[in-house]
């Protein structure tokens, strides 16, 4: 992404690092934990590498389709997903290790800027973004904690 920025937070779920994979690898999971995002649903048989699933994501009161691929599968310790369509360029990793009796699940994005305005946004403005999209991802995480150890 020529314009981009990326972002990671982490946290420990009290799980084995299977179960918390059976939750972040099914994508039609992904509505009860990820912020804004609303009807998920598979659009390949696949679920591997090459497996697509699309979704409806809001940001800044603004609601777009999104489709995504696949592009990285190694159960279960790492899982890579690409937007395909949408509003801008996305990509974001899973990465699970099972430590100390639970999970160590860390989330990493980068979001590539849409046209010249964002690009422009980005250079500005970096810093604040990335503590920004830092903190969105730690709420996800926290929420997907609570999805996992609830159950």
């Amino acid at each position: 992404m020529a314009r981009s920025l990326t972002a990671s937070a982490e946290v420990f779920v009290r799980r084995d690092v299977h179960r918390v994979w059976d939750v972040v690898a099914d994508a039609e999971k992904l509505d009860l934990w990820a912020d804004g995002v609303r009807g998920t649903r598979w659009t390949s048989e696949a679920r591997g590498v090459g497996a697509t699933f699309e979704n409806d994501h809001s940001c800044g009161g603004r609601t777009d389709r999104v489709t995504y691929a696949v592009v990285q599968h190694e159960p279960p310790h790492r899982r890579t997903v690409r937007a395909t369509t949408g509003p801008y360029p996305f990509e974001g990793t899973m990465a699970l290790e099972a430590t100390g009796g639970g999970t160590c699940v860390r989330h990493t994005v980068t979001a590539g800027a849409d046209g010249g305005c964002t690009a422009l946004l980005f250079a500005m403005l970096a810093p604040v973004l990335r503590v920004v999209m830092r903190r969105r991802l730690r709420a996800e995480l926290e929420r997907l904690r609570a999805v996992l150890e609830s159950r």
